[in-house]
This record gives structure tokens, sequence and C-alpha cells, in this order.
């Protein structure tokens, strides 16, 4: 498969799962769910929603109280 056919595919896949969404119990909301093995893969060559993580500079509190409940997401979505 050619490179550009890839890049396209993978883009692809990316608007279908981008209304997708997580909310932990702390009340955030994620585009994706880390505890699930497809959402992980997806996230991982989503830069833009790894990009979205590294700037949110306040997630600290809710985010290590989603992870005491085994809550893990990815990809910040704003309310």
């Amino acid at each position: 498969m050619k490179k550009f056919a890839l890049i396209a595919l993978a883009s692809c896949v990316l608007c279908a799962v981008a209304n997708a969404q997580f909310r932990s119990s702390s009340g955030d909301n994620y585009q994706y769910d880390l505890n699930d093995s497809y959402d992980r893969s997806m996230y991982q060559i989503d830069i833009d929603a790894q990009h979205r993580d590294k700037l949110r500079l306040n997630n600290t509190i809710n985010r290590n109280f989603d992870r005491l409940n085994g809550e893990i997401g990815g990809g910040y979505l704003d309310d």
C-alpha cells in the first residue's frame, strides 16, 4: 500500500472515532477511553489528541482521581 493511501486510511479511521467520547467519573470528557485497546491504539496515532492533553495544565486533580478509579482518558475535550 502506498504511503498516501495509508495516511488517508488513518485519517478516515480517526474521523470515524472523532465523535466518540469517554466521560470520566470526575466529569472530564475525553476522545478516547485508554482502558480500551482499540481506543488506546487510535490515541497513539492521534497527534492532536496527545497535544490537547499536553496543553491542559489543570488536569492533575481530576486525572489523579480518575486514575484511582481505574479510568484513563486521552484526548481531553472541552465541555
